[in-house]
């Protein structure tokens, strides 16, 4: 483990681009405390590529170029390793964390000649000294948009789909800014013995939030959302919600562990397309609902578990519970046991419409129909054996 400090002095920070497609970002973010992680390739100092390749025994072989910014003559600093199939995902995550402590190590030293080094490596959460930020004409707002078409056609049928989403998020240690748009479009046509059936699907959504950090444990937040839904015979619906939770851990340790409870509450408009089962064609009501979630990242494998719960305050029988679970764990060594369920009771659906779904909305699933509950179950089991040592790479055919 390695720790840097600038004996008290102010130091700024090395600015590092994290290109990988198959990595756990946010666990190296909080780990390296070090350095400043920068979306743009172009404003940063060393830029690290990290590639993998699965060989033929099941090792995972991993490459580390760290590339200074601007580039210079001769070849980027290399280092490579093997990880396996018996690891879990933490024990691969320390150890790719290693290397690239050990490749990041000649740039933080040139960046500071008062620089001492020792044998543990501070977190960002910690304020053992102060850091000069750079300037950022963004002030924190990261904007993203983007759309796709596609469509699919045979001799009796076709198939077009439209789907577009803008996204905005401004993050901050104190505050927390989210903004999204989704409008998603699909049309389905099918041609049987000279007739032909128009299937179509609409959904637009708007949502905003706003949350305050209130310590380690703490957080507040308002929530706002507007949509429209002919999958759900929603017209225009719209909530406004406040929110508070509780993490029993600090909001650090988010990528080894998480256990937050919250709660939820504020009202709810929805006007239909069709006049509702309860003779309704629009209403509004408060609700409130409560959100459980347990997150492990560990030696021994990963667990998830979310439990939420939803309920109409104007009639208490109207609610909805869901309960969700993903476990991997390593029962010994090379055997891996893999499993998620999803379980959810459903006497909340105010919005289903009068009368009966054509076949076509139920098998297109063009429209919510009335059920009692959702679930669905999977079990997997995987032993690895045999050699590990295979530093061989060999991509050919």
């Amino acid at each position: 483990m390695l720790a840097f400090s600038a004996n008290g002095q102010d130091i700024s920070k090395i600015k590092v681009f994290l290109d990988c497609s198959n990595c756990n970002e946010n666990y190296y973010r909080t780990q390296l405390g070090e350095v400043s992680f920068v979306r743009d390739r172009k404003v940063a100092d060393v830029h690290i590529l990290l590639s993998s390749t699965y060989l033929g025994t099941g090792t995972q072989h991993w490459e580390l170029q760290f590339i200074e910014i601007p580039e210079k003559e001769g070849k980027p600093t290399q280092l490579t390793t093997d990880t396996f199939q018996a690891q879990t995902e933490n024990e691969v995550d320390q150890h790719i964390l290693k290397y690239i402590k050990a490749g990041l190590l000649p740039y933080l030293l040139e960046n500071s000649s008062e620089m001492e080094v020792d044998f543990s490596l501070p977190k960002a959460s910690e304020q053992n000294m102060q850091i000069v930020p750079d300037s950022d004409p963004w002030n924190f707002w990261v904007f993203e948009i983007g759309g796709d078409i596609d469509f699919s056609k045979e001799s009796n049928q076709s198939e077009y789909e439209l789907e577009g989403e803008l996204d905005l998020e401004r993050t901050t240690e104190a505050w927390r800014y989210r903004g999204e748009i989704e409008y998603l479009y699909q049309n389905n046509k099918i041609n049987r013995n000279g007739t032909e059936f128009n299937s179509s699907l609409k959904r637009v959504e708007a949502s905003g939030s706003v949350v305050k950090t209130l310590g380690e444990h703490w957080a507040a937040g308002v929530f706002g959302r507007m949509y429209s839904s002919t999958f759900t015979n929603i017209k225009q619906g719209s909530s406004l919600q406040a929110a508070m939770e509780f993490n029993f851990f600090p909001y650090q340790q988010v990528a080894t562990k998480e256990f937050t409870i919250a709660y939820f509450i504020g009202p709810r408009m929805f006007e239909y397309f069709e006049p509702s089962i309860y003779e309704e064609t629009q209403e509004n009501r408060m609700a409130h609902n409560l959100s459980i979630n347990l997150n492990l990242r560990k030696p021994w494998g990963t667990a998830e578990v979310r439990l939420k719960g939803y309920q109409f305050l104007h009639d208490l029988s109207k609610n909805r519970v869901e309960l969700s679970s993903e476990l991997s764990v390593r029962l010994v060594k090379g055997l891996f046991l893999r499993t998620s369920a999803d379980f959810s009771v459903i006497r909340d659906q105010l919005y289903l419409p009068k009368g009966d779904a054509s076949i076509e909305e139920i098998l297109l699933e063009r429209r919510a129909i009335a059920t009692d509950y959702e679930t669905s179950f999977s079990v997997g089991i995987a032993y690895v054996f045999g050699s590990i040592y295979n530093s061989i790479v060999n991509t050919r055919l």
